[in-house]
This record gives structure tokens, sequence and C-alpha cells, in this order.
């Protein structure tokens, strides 16, 4: 016996011996029709086609074919289908195959007729046709693949158009092109044998005229050959017009492999699935990731990371596939993202910078926690780059916060960060004596453990505050005026009663018309002024003093009205309205008015992050010398007399000479009489009072500059050696001045960083003589520069770095422009903190906090590329860790066995706890995916328990105990 394999259709089928009668030929007709009909349990696509015995021919009836592309079609769509099988689908007229005797095949002994379990123990019948595909998707298909269609010929295209051959003008330029005479014969593409996939039903062979031959499935699929990583027949044209070479690229491992592609991609929903999963597992954690960087950056609450995973999920179908949902996740993306940052400082600092500075403070949180606030200010390719380092806790090895502990915590973070102490070449702190005390300060100690030439700065804001602080203390007038606005604003800011007939006051005078603010145009928006509301004069904030007085200077009329509705019934706002009608108190809100702007200037000057030594003593004397022509000239008294003008001054109705005036009978004559008992009868600046002012005046910016000055001056020497860095300084070339120039000063500098070694020093002094003659040459290019000189001069100076001739002088500039001055950075972290970590977000843990700030601080902004390397990173470095399934944990109950029927019984089952073994990330999809364990059976009583009652079973540690979300508020 032997078997016998169709020619197309590869149908397998038992030959039975052929006898020359025809009524034998019937009767094997007959056995195949009934094995056609078949059992129960036969493969859908294996039916048994009618022999015809004395032609040797096997034909297929139409009915069958009917059945046979239904059961194809069913196969196809199906995702159980057998290894190996494929869709059959045969067209509905009759089919003749050609029984080929040279491919036989081993069957089974039997020699009766073959039924269809026969079939299944040799071989599945598998059809290795496809029904062709909708010559309308096979031109969507070329148009994606082809953006010009006009010039493709292809069998579809070609058809539907009734095209026949090549252009003219192709056929001719392949003339004159091809030497060997070979010409792209337009039949091909109607040939079945050379240009129709059968297993994919797709006419693959596409011309396009001045180009040459593709194949549509390998452009589809981007397929190359493995070896030489050719792409022709892909994205290059093939011009080897020949149809052996046609059929070559048919049986081409490339070919094949886009063959398999296309069959892949209509596998089944499963496969199409994981196809998915893989492409979008990147960009769906990248999203993550972003979104809990918007969240950080934005300073919300952790806890609202998975709302927003779940919007991402409803507007992104990639999102769908974010399967991590657990708490210790979204707080482990927090940390890669904080650590990705905190890595990213460290490695730029040790990468580029010879030194740094350190900018620290302390502040306690809400959980009154002293925090230690740290900053780093360093020099990357010549820019001065501040970058927040660390936040730690003082009093978590320590009982109290002193200079040994401040030190200790500061050197264990730079350690941990692999950054070099002894870089520590300058150190800036708010003025405390813990922190600068000449012998046992946090600088003198880092001085003798660390690096004995490093610089120790006062803060410059916190010298001017202290100076401001001295002032009001001298003027005791002054100080008495700090305080009650601060107890003003706290009486209207403890009750909200107090504040509505304020603010409706307000209202009342915008409907009059009445200046307010000072300004014709604010009466077009009166709400403007309406919401503004009193500010709080603070001794700790630097500009509340000024933001309080400019406030009340706006809106002087609607407090007095405020203050005389509630003095009947109000004791404090009774004292409140009697100080405040006075014309001593209002000269010195003019007075302060005037001085307090320029203060502020000066004080954002300071503030800033990149100001440079060199910059401070030209802002001080501008300062200064703002404040005493305020002096000279007596502006502020001229002005108060100015706007109590009866006629045309802004604050006419509180004028002592003002009477029933035509312009003013269309006022309100209530609002009036309450302006008149506001201001005690009316105000008026006499001759004593305003000789009074004229003295404050005077004292004040004489006792402010004094402070100043003194506050100021108390600078190192080796900082105002730094001078002579100013090409604007340098003498002309060639005079005794300019030999001479910065030879003391160099000294200075010598001695303080090389004081030690005699050698380093002359070494200093050769590279400065040398260097006078290049700040001449710079000097002629000082017209073009927008920095200020010193500081221009020292980074084109770290340009030659590279030139060995500058080694010493190159390292005293680095030090010069990483030396902070200023103390604002820690500052802004401490408000930072006190955003971040809030009386909700209590519990937050000092490794979370650190994060937090790294992300809110040093985090680039959102859609800039910096952003994507930062995702992109956290993501890496995401991926890169094991991932631990915490699945439940199932345990037996105690169960009695019957007494009876000893028969039924089942024996009582082992007391079990599975815990998941670690896998990577493809093995298990992360910790969140939880494996639930179900057990049921009528004679075992099993119940899931908790995970922490498991855990304390087992003796392991809490995976929630470092988490964030444990406040009293079940909020992060």
């Amino acid at each position: 016996m032997a078997t016998k394999r169709t020619g197309t259709l590869d149908l397998w089928v038992q030959k039975r011996p052929r006898k020359a009668n025809t009524s034998s030929g019937d009767k094997v007709s007959e056995d195949l029709s009934a094995n056609s009909r078949g059992s129960e349990n036969s493969h859908p696509c294996c039916i048994e086609p009618s022999v015809d015995a004395e032609a040797g021919r096997l034909t297929c009836n139409a009915e069958n074919t009917r059945d046979l592309t239904q059961n194809a079609a069913a196969l196809g769509s199906s995702t159980t289908r057998p290894a190996g099988a494929s869709m059959c689908v045969q067209s509905k007229t009759n089919v003749v195959h050609n029984i080929e005797s040279e491919n036989t095949r081993p069957s089974t002994t039997s020699a009766g007729p073959m039924d269809s379990s026969t079939v299944h123990q040799n071989k599945p019948f598998c059809v290795d046709q496809a029904k062709p595909v909708d010559p309308v998707e096979i031109i969507k298909l070329i148009e994606t693949q082809f953006p010009e269609t006009y010039n493709i010929h292809q069998h579809d295209i070609c058809r539907g158009k009734g095209c026949t051959n090549l252009s003219n003008e192709d056929t001719m330029r392949i003339s004159h092109q091809n030497k060997r005479r070979e010409y792209f014969s337009h039949t091909w593409l109607f040939d079945p044998d050379l240009a129709y996939c059968k297993k994919t039903g797709i006419q693959w062979l596409v011309y396009k005229e001045n180009e040459g031959m593709f194949c549509l499935l390998c452009r589809k699929h981007c397929t190359m050959n493995v070896k030489n990583k050719s792409e022709e027949y892909n994205s290059k044209p093939a011009i080897r017009f020949r149809k052996r070479a046609i059929t070559d690229h048919k049986n081409s491992s490339k070919h094949k492999d886009a063959v398999e592609a296309e069959l892949t991609s209509r596998v089944s929903l499963f496969e199409k699935i994981h196809q998915e999963i893989a492409t979008s597992h990147h960009s769906s954690i990248y999203n993550a990731f972003l979104a809990a960087y918007w969240l950080a950056k934005e300073e919300l609450p952790n806890v609202k990371f998975y709302s927003l995973i779940s919007l991402l999920q409803s507007i992104d179908n990639h999102m769908k596939h974010f399967k991590y949902s657990s708490r210790g996740t979204a707080r482990e993306i927090m940390l890669i993202l904080g650590e990705v940052l905190r890595e990213d400082v460290a490695a730029r600092v040790n990468d580029h910078a010879n030194c740094y500075g350190i900018l620290t403070d302390e502040v306690t949180d809400i959980a009154t926690i002293e925090v230690n606030v740290t900053f780093i200010q360093y020099v990357e390719n010549s820019e001065v780059k501040t970058d927040f380092l660390f936040v730690d806790n003082l009093l978590e090895e320590s009982h109290s916060a002193n200079a040994d502990t401040i030190v200790k915590v500061l050197i264990k973070n730079l350690k941990q960060l692999h950054l070099c102490p002894q870089k520590m070449s300058s150190f800036v702190s708010d003025g405390a004596s813990v922190m600068i005390g000449k012998r046992n300060g946090v600088a003198a100690k880092l001085r003798r453990e660390v690096n004995s030439s490093l610089i120790s700065l006062h803060c410059v804001c916190h010298r001017l505050a202290l100076a401001c602080t001295d002032t009001n203390a001298d003027i005791k007038y002054i100080n008495k005026v700090h305080d009650w606005l601060g107890s003003l604003w706290r009486f209207f800011d403890d009750s909200p009663k107090r504040l509505a007939i304020y603010l409706d006051i307000q209202m009342q005078l915008r409907e009059i018309c009445l200046p307010v603010t000072g300004t014709e145009s604010s009466v077009e928006n009166p709400r403007v002024a309406v919401e503004r509301r009193l500010k709080k004069a603070c001794s700790t904030r630097w500009l509340s003093f000024d933001n309080s007085i400019r406030s009340l200077y706006q809106d002087y009329l609607a407090v007095l009205l405020t203050l005389n509705h509630l003095a009947e019934n109000e004791p404090k706002a009774r004292g409140l309205l009697a100080e405040f009608r006075s014309a001593k108190f209002m000269g010195v809100v003019y007075i302060l008015r005037e001085i307090l702007p320029v203060l502020s200037i000066l004080s954002k000057i300071l503030q800033s992050g990149s100001i440079h030594y060199s910059e401070l003593q030209p802002a001080i004397d501008k300062t200064v010398t703002k404040l005493q022509s305020l002096s000279e000239s007596g502006e502020p008294i001229d002005t108060l007399k100015k706007d109590l003008d009866p006629m045309t001054g802004r604050l006419k109705l509180l004028s002592k000479v003002v009477d029933d005036q035509a312009d003013l009978e269309s006022h309100d004559d209530g609002l009036k009489s309450q302006l008149r008992m506001a201001s005690g009868n009316g105000i008026a600046l006499s001759n004593k009072v305003e000789g009074e002012l004229r003295v404050i005046l005077d004292k004040y910016v004489s006792s402010l500059t004094n402070n100043i000055e003194s506050r100021f001056t108390e600078g190192l020497p080796v900082l105002n050696a730094f001078a002579i860095f100013d090409p604007c300084l340098m003498p002309q070339k060639g005079t005794i001045e300019f030999t001479n120039y910065g030879e003391d000063k160099i000294k200075i500098i010598g001695q303080h960083f090389f004081k030690t070694d005699a050698q380093e020093c002359e070494q200093l002094f050769d590279e400065w003589r040398l260097f006078k003659y290049q700040i001449v040459r710079w000097k002629a290019d000082l017209s073009d520069v927008i920095e200020k000189p010193t500081v221009w001069c020292l980074k084109r100076l770290l340009s030659l770095k590279s030139c060995l001739q500058y080694t010493h002088l190159c390292y005293i500039a680095e030090v010069a422009l990483a030396t902070p001055i200023s103390n604002a950075w820690p500052e802004r972290g401490a408000s930072a903190i006190k955003r971040i970590k809030t009386r909700l977000r209590s519990s937050l843990k000092m490794n979370m906090l650190d994060c937090l700030l790294q992300i809110s601080v040093n985090g680039p902004k959102l859609n800039t590329p910096e952003v994507n390397t930062v995702i992109n990173n956290a993501v890496k470095k995401f991926n890169d860790k094991k991932r631990r399934l915490q699945g439940k944990f199932v345990a037996a109950k105690e169960f009695t066995k019957p007494s009876t029927e000893p028969s039924n019984v089942v024996p009582e089952p082992a007391t079990e706890i599975h815990v998941a073994s670690e896998a990577t990330t493809e093995e298990i999809v992360s910790a969140d995916v939880v494996s639930e364990v179900t057990v049921s059976s009528e004679s075992h009583n099993i119940e899931v328990l908790s995970a922490d009652t498991a855990i304390q079973a087992l003796g392991l540690d809490e995976y929630s105990s470092d988490s964030d979300y444990g406040s009293d508020y079940d909020l992060d």
C-alpha cells in the first residue's frame, strides 16, 4: 500500500490496487464517498474527494469544495488550529488533481478503504493555499508602500485598468541602459507560478517604471538578506529582468521570512495581543514614568499617580498594557527618577569640575524633623551650575544638630555620591554661629579636616536682611510701624467677617471712582483692586516689609473706613485707627514706600543664582547712592504734601481744609462723613510733623547705609584679590603700573591656596606675569561683552585649561567661579520642602523627599530633549531590576475528620504558604500581578490569608514598611 500526494492541494490519500474493470473503480469510489461523510471525530479539513479509477484522477465535486472552503475558513479563524495546518480554499467549480506516482509516503498496511481516523494517524489534511486577498486591500497596501502609484504595474492594478504593456518611455529607457537586452515582461505579473504566493494569497510582484521590480511582501515586512544585508525587492529595486531571478527571490530565505511574517500576523488573536504587548511595552512604561515625573515636577501627591494612569489608559490604547498597580511600584518609579537625576549631577561634577562649592542650610519640616538642605555649585564647560544635592535628617544618628553632626552628615552624603570631599573649595551658609563659628563652626571643622584652603562665606542676602533689621531697631518709630502692619494683617486674617467688610468697602470706593490705587487705569477694572488684600510684614521674609507697605499705600482709604466701621465694637480696631490716621504714620508710610523698593532691588540681585563676588560691590554702591539722593531731596515728604492737596490730591478727602466743594457734591454724604470721622476730622501736615518726618528720613537713610557698609566691608582678602582679573582695571602695557599690577594680590592668592609649597607659588607668579599680556589683548573685545568683565575674563581663562602654561591660574579661576556668595538656593529648597511635605504628606520618608526635590528642583522642563534622556535612563534602570512576584498566601484551616464512613475521608492537607520565586521581567509581568490561588473541595476548607499574616509567619520584612502613604489621612 502507498499514499499519493496531490500536486496542488497536498491531499494525502490511500490508493487501493487498481483493477481493470470499471465496477471495481466504482466500488472504490463508493467506499471513498462513504468515508468522506466520515465519523464525527474527523478533522474539519479532512474531507475525502471522489476518485475516477479509469483516468487515475482525483476530483472534488462542488459540494465538497464548498464544505472545504467553509471548514478551512473556520480553521483559519480558530485559535486552536493544529500545528502545521493551514487554510484550504478552492473555487466552486470542480478541481482536478493529478496523482503523482513518484511522490509516495508510507502509510498503514490496511487494505480496506481508508477512514477519517486513518487520515489523522498518518498526517492531518493540510492545505497550503490561502484565499486570494481582496484586490481593494492589495491596492490600499500598495498605496501605503508606494506613494506614487501612477507608474506602478501589479496584477490587481493592471487588471483593474486593463493594462497589458509597459509605457513606451520605460521600454526605450531599458533598451538604452540594458546592454544584455533584458526586458521586464508584463505577462510575468499574471503568471500564478511566478508572481503569486499561494500561502498568503497575494500577488507580490510589483514593477515600478524607471526603477525596477519590488516584492510587496518583503517591502511590507522590511526583510533583507541575512548574509549580505541586501535590500533588493524591498527598498532597493531589482533590475535583473529574468524569470530565473524572480524564481530565485521567491525561493530565497528573505522572501520566505516575509511570507512567514505575513502568516504570523494572521495566526491568532493571542499572537496579535502578544505582539502588541511586546511593541507597546517600552512606550507604556515610558508614559508611566513621564506621568510620575509630571506629578513630582508639579509637586502633586504621589497617590494621584494611578488616577493619572487611568486617565492615560482611557486616552492611549497602549497604556492598557501597563499592568503595574501597586503602591510599591509607584514608589519605586519615583525613587528611580530621583536616583537618575542625583547620579547625573554627581557624574557631571566628577567629569567636569576640579572643585566645587557647597551651599547648606537647616529647616524644620511639618513633621518636626530637622532637615539639612544642601546644594552644590560647580563649573561645567565654562558655565556656572548650581544644583540640588541632597536632604538628610540631622537627628537620625545624633541627639543634637551641632557642628560635628552637620559635618558628619555632609561628608557621609558626599561619599555616597562618590564626590571627593577634598575638592570642596568654598562653603556658604546663613551666618549662624554653628555654621561660621571661628573655632568650632562647621566651616572651621571642614577647613581642619577636609581642605585647609576652604573659603567660608556668610550669605549676602542674610547680611542685607540683618542690616535692615538693625536699622529698624535703631529707629524705634520704624519698628513700631512694622509691628502695626503685622497686627493689621492678623486683624483681618483671623476673621472672615472683617475681611468681607473690608472688601465690600473697597467695592464701594470703586463705584464712586475714588482712585484707591493712585492710577486712573485701575478704575476701568475695579475687580483688580477688590481682589487685592493686605500683605503680611514678617522679619524673616526679605521682601515682606516692602509688599506690606505697598498694599497699605494702595488701599489706605479702605483701611481707614473699615477700621472706623469696626471701631465701635472692636477695641483693637480703635487702637489701630488711632495710629493709622495720624500724619506722622502716613508720612513714614510714604518714606518707606520710596526706600524699601531700592532695598528690594538689591535683594533680588543678591538672590540671583549666578551672581559673582565681583558684582557685589557695584550693586551695593548703586543702592547707597540712591538712598542718599532720596534723603537729600526729601522726595517722600514732598509726595505726601502733594497727595494731601484739597483740590487735586490723591487723598483730598482726608484733607482738613476740605469742605462741601462743588466737585464733591456728587459723592455719597454718608461715605464723606465716614471719611471725616475715620481721619479724625481731617489730616493736616503741620510744620512740626513735617520736621519730624525729615529727621526720621535722614536718620533712617544714614543708619541703613552705615549698617550695609559694615556688613559688606568685612570681606575675605582672597575674594578681594580676585579683582585683578577685571580687564577694565588693567593698566596700559609698557608702563610701570603694568609691570607691578597685581603682584600684591596674586601673592595673597598664592599664600591662601599654596601656602605650604613655595615652588607652586612661584609657578603661579610666572603664570600671572605672562597672563597680564593676554588680558591686554582681550581688553579690546570688551565692547561686545554682555557679562561682567571679571566673570567674562575668568570664563575665557578656563577655556585655556588644555594649555599647560596656565595650570594654576585655571584652577584659581575655577575656584573663583565656583564660589557661591548667596545662600538663596537652600532657602528655595526649604520652601520646596514645605510645599511638598505638607500636613497630608507628613509621613514622607527622607529618601522619597530627596527624590521629589531632585525632580522639582533639578528636573528639566517638560517637552525638552533633556526630559526624554532622563525618562529613558529611568526606564532602563527600571527594566534592569528584577521584579519579585508578591502572591496571595493560602493556608488550610483545621478540619475534623468524620468518624464514620472512613472510605470517604480525604487526608488533611498540609498547611502551606506559597511564595513566588524571583524571576525576570519577561517571566513575570511585575510584582503587582497577583497569582490568585483558589481551591474548592467539599472536604477541604481553604481560606486566603492576608499578606501581612504570611509575612509575619515567615519573619520577612514588610514590603510596604517604607511606603510614603501611611499618613493619618491615608494620603502621601
